[in-house]
């Protein structure tokens, strides 16, 4: 892989305008390998259940991708208080699969942002953004079904307004935003949907394709309180309301819901694709979206102070985080947690040499840090996080003071 840029920079006006131009180029050059294949159909379409294949004998898929960008920023400061920002980037991105029959494909993505701030006072700050975002569509294995060979650009649009505000002679700042974002063409792992052929194990297999969409609406809130010159406080908490727009159908896990029990444990459509057979799904419209909580929240207080020209700090950090689903179709989920986190730094007085013992989750709660579905046998895998973990760090600054 190789890529360039090339940038200016530079202000008119007595600075009042701030400028931007710029030209990025890439290549990649990938291969992607497959040695085994889960299929996740439906027991309407496959009496014999999931299977695994383990012996896939496939070459490697190789692609390519070459990326052309340019990008472009402007900034004005006007009536003293104010101040835009209009930033764009246009990319024109090629890829191809080289190992297979399918042609080359260019996606062109157009991403812009538009921002205004007001100083509306001397210790507050307002500001409101909406910027564009993309994800290049591209290439499935060699093994998708027919029809399903590329999958589109993924694009969201943001929009936020906040503030940022210092208070009590800068002992007291905060940051507090609204937020909503809307995603179209969400790309999803889907599932083979053409029946088990034992003749031709390469066309079982699982890919990219996309759905309709979905958003998430949510606020934020950062605060450092200086209470006197010793004691510092620190908050930080987000709430959101991710979930995936009505209509969207998940092929993927969706699939096995048709027949999966009496009655179903999730709810699941036929979808009619003459000619090709018919195709099982679960609409996930309103469903949480996988691996997002919805309330964050972290606290942590902080003394400071020296002796003798020691300086020494201890310090205690509370995070909590909300359940999240492990899986679009909202089934099993992994259960809040909260963590207590521990510091003691000592810095020697020529400032070269300080020693942290610190401790990660002093409380030694169990939690899952993470979850995973395994298609073929329709169960969880599970990873537990560490329990408390201690440890002793030094550090030398070779640069001195």
């Amino acid at each position: 892989a190789t890529s360039h840029e090339l940038r200016f920079d530079g202000r008119l006006l007595e600075d009042a305008l701030s400028w931007r131009i710029g030209y990025y180029h890439s290549n990649v050059e990938d291969k992607s390998f497959v040695n085994s294949v889960e299929t996740r159909r439906s027991l309407i379409q496959d009496p014999t259940g999931q299977i695994s294949i383990a012996a896939f004998p496939t070459a490697a898929t190789r692609f390519k991708d070459k990326t052309d960008a340019w990008f472009g920023a402007l900034g004005y400061n006007f009536a003293e208080i104010y101040t835009v920002d209009v930033e764009a980037r246009y990319a024109a991105e090629e890829r191809a699969q080289l190992t297979g029959t399918l042609p080359p494909r260019t996606f062109y993505d157009f991403t812009p942002r538009v921002s205004l701030k007001a100083q509306v006072l001397p210790e507050t700050m307002v500001y409101g953004s909406v910027a564009e975002g993309s994800k290049s569509g591209g290439f499935n294995t060699l093994t998708a079904d027919p029809g399903f060979e590329t999958y589109e650009a993924e694009t969201n649009t943001t929009y936020e307004l906040g503030a940022k505000q210092t208070l009590l002679d800068g002992r007291l700042q905060l940051n507090y935003d609204v937020f909503y974002i809307d995603w179209k063409d969400l790309q999803l792992p889907t599932a083979d949907l053409i029946p088990a052929n034992p003749a031709s194990p390469s066309t079982d297999a699982n890919y990219i394709t996309n759905a309709s969409g979905a958003s998430s609406w949510g606020v934020e809130l950062e605060a450092v309180a200086l209470i006197d010159d010793h004691w510092t406080v620190n908050f930080a908490g987000s709430y959101a309301e991710p979930e995936f727009d009505s209509g969207t159908l998940d092929f993927g896990l969706g699939a096995q819901c048709a027949n999966s029990s009496a009655p179903p444990v999730c709810p699941f459509v036929t979808v009619v694709r003459p000619p090709r057979p018919n195709a099982f799904a679960s609409p996930i419209g309103g469903n949480q979206l996988a691996r997002t909580p919805t309330t964050k929240l972290a606290g942590g207080l902080e003394y400071r102070s020296e002796y003798a020209g020691w300086e020494y700090a201890m310090r205690g950090d509370l995070s909590y985080q909300d359940k999240q689903y492990a899986e679009v179709l909202n089934l099993a989920y992994l259960p809040s947690r909260t963590l207590l986190d521990l510091n003691v730094t000592v810095i020697m007085p020529n400032r070269n040499w300080s020693v942290s013992l610190w401790g990660k989750n002093v409380t030694d709660e169990e939690y899952v840090s993470n979850s995973y579905v395994i298609g073929f046998s329709n169960t969880y895998g599970a990873a537990l996080a560490p329990g408390a973990t201690w440890g002793l760090t030094a550090r030398y600054n070779f640069a001195g003071r």
